[in-house]
């Protein structure tokens, strides 16, 4: 499942996932996938054409994946000597996986389609990658009140850094970063909570702290 939400992603923002793009050599590429029991964070890296590994799991796991001819979504999984037959098919928001004895539904929650996205690539709510880099400064904390404009990520890419803002005022719901880390393009790094963000000017009376004793 890892495996083939990461060449969907790469083919669906112009990229060939032989050739994952790092301006520091084999990185491993972050996924979240869930089954249906909740999101389960998993890290490939291209070895060869085709050719991976996955981590994250109790073990890594290096596996081939080979088209079958002639039969749509039809895969060949080989690994630790061994081949298994799968079939892979993405409908909607899910890819629906037949392995061995097993029929999984499984989505992936770090990256979002295209067709859900605002202009720009993002939603005011969430700040993502603008290219494939690397994370070099985080300027918040989860849940703390940040205005529109404000500065929120730095990510290195092509040797130039790339401020991130906040698209509106309001509170940091989730970091999905920290720095040092690899990011793909497009890749989720800041959810936001729409609010009054801090400026204690906008307000309203029953948000304010309340006074001290005796005052």
């Amino acid at each position: 499942a890892a495996v083939l939400w990461f060449e969907r992603s790469a083919h669906e923002h112009g990229h060939d996932p032989a050739c994952a793009w790092s301006s520091s050599g084999a990185i491993g590429w972050p996924l979240e996938l869930d089954a249906g029991g909740g999101p389960a964070r998993r890290t490939i890296t291209v070895i060869a054409p085709r050719r991976y590994r996955i981590e994250g799991g109790a073990a890594p796991v290096e596996l081939q994946i080979a088209a079958t001819d002639g039969v749509p979504g039809m895969l060949r999984v080989q690994r630790d000597g061994r081949e298994d037959r799968a079939v892979g098919v993405f409908a909607g928001d899910s890819l629906h996986l037949k392995l061995a004895d097993r029929d999984l539904a499984v989505r992936e929650t770090l990256y979002a389609p295209r067709s859900v996205m605002g202009a720009g690539g993002a939603s005011e709510t969430e700040l993502r990658a603008p290219m494939n880099g690397k994370v070099v400064a985080v300027l918040v904390a989860e849940g703390a009140a940040v205005d529109k404009g404000q500065r929120l990520v730095v990510v290195e890419a092509m040797k130039m850094q790339h401020e991130m803002t906040a698209g509106c005022a309001g509170t940091v719901a989730r970091l999905a970063v920290k720095p040092g880390d690899q990011v793909a393009n497009r890749q989720l790094l800041v959810e936001l909570k729409p609010g009054l963000g801090s400026d204690p000017s906008l307000r309203r009376p029953d948000d304010m702290d309340p006074p001290a004793r005796g005052v």
